[in-house]
């Protein structure tokens, strides 16, 4: 990446620190010996459904187990995310690590990204019956039910038991395989390559992410049980809101819906993503948001 971009701008108010990612040899030894040491389930009827309808398969979790041990190179990894400008700061007592790409532009637009990974359910708009659906709405209907009658699980036990499940992930890079790895083979529109996800099971295990990461499901769920999100008037967005539709997201939210919950002053629909839009169409992303802060931005 060429140095202007990670020069601070002569405007800035605070002074990070540059940060590299550097995971120690040891390490990474460690990680593969504990992989080697872990065992796989034995052979059951449930593990043996190429549906997946009961979950991941005994043979994908050991035929991507044997690349995380032979092929997977998490130093290439480290030195492709390297190459991107990184920083640390201090936000109330805490420090917080941040990618940046910094504009030395006095008029350039500075745009804040974060990865919010959300199942939050929006309810439709009034009493309206299947039959006034437009197809794309009768396809999210039909994904709706399906994740809510088979694939919500995980929520639960995210947001009623998060210390049992914090400590399991967190004792085996196998198990947090299986568990994060499903996500990203059954929340996908297309299939992703191995490497990815590898790569994204290595970065939650040598952060340690995961017993940290899943608090917001102790803070939404119960919430939810009340009543749906988007009918809390006090949380309707009047900022104005800019939103993507992709068909494979696990609750595909129409943007007619969208439109009730807050100030949605563009929204375009995909044919093809899903939850993951943004590791799954990175460019098409990019596009909408370029448009979005295009319509909303004053100069």
């Amino acid at each position: 990446m060429s140095a202007p971009f990670s020069q601070l701008p002569s405007t800035a108010k605070i002074s990070p620190s540059p940060f590299n990612i550097s995971i120690a040899a040891d390490q990474q030894a460690d990680l593969k010996t504990l992989i080697q040491l872990s065992r796989l389930a034995p052979p059951t009827y449930e593990n043996s459904q190429a549906d997946r309808r009961f979950g991941i398969t005994s043979d994908w979790l050991k035929s991507i187990r044997e690349k995380w041990i032979n092929n997977f190179d998490w130093q290439a990894f480290e030195t492709r995310a390297n190459s991107f400008p990184q920083f640390t700061t201090q936000i109330e007592g805490l420090t917080v690590h941040f990618v940046a790409l910094l504009s030395q532009k006095p008029d350039a637009i500075p745009i804040l990204t974060h990865p919010v990974n959300m199942c939050a359910m929006v309810s439709p708009p009034g009493n309206i019956s299947p039959d006034t659906f437009s197809a794309t709405e009768k396809q999210a209907a039909t994904r709706m039910k399906q994740f809510m009658d088979r694939g919500r699980a995980y929520a639960e036990e995210h947001g009623s038991r998060l210390s049992t499940i914090g400590h399991v992930l967190a004792s085996s890079p196998l198990a947090l395989l299986a568990w994060v790895g499903e996500k990203y083979l059954d929340w996908v529109d297309k299939p992703l390559p191995d490497e990815t996800v590898l790569e994204m099971v290595s970065l939650y295990w040598f952060t340690e992410s995961f017993p940290r990461a899943i608090y917001p499901y102790r803070e939404f769920t119960p919430f939810q049980e009340k009543r749906p999100l988007s009918l809390e008037k006090e949380l309707y967005i009047h900022k104005p809101l800019g939103f993507s539709f992709f068909p494979e997201e696990i609750i595909p939210v129409p943007p007619s819906w969208v439109a009730t919950t807050g100030n949605l002053v563009f929204s375009r629909e995909h044919v093809e993503g899903g939850h993951f839009a943004a590791l799954e169409l990175p460019r098409e992303m990019k596009d909408d948001l370029s448009a979005f802060v295009e319509r909303v931005w004053v100069k």
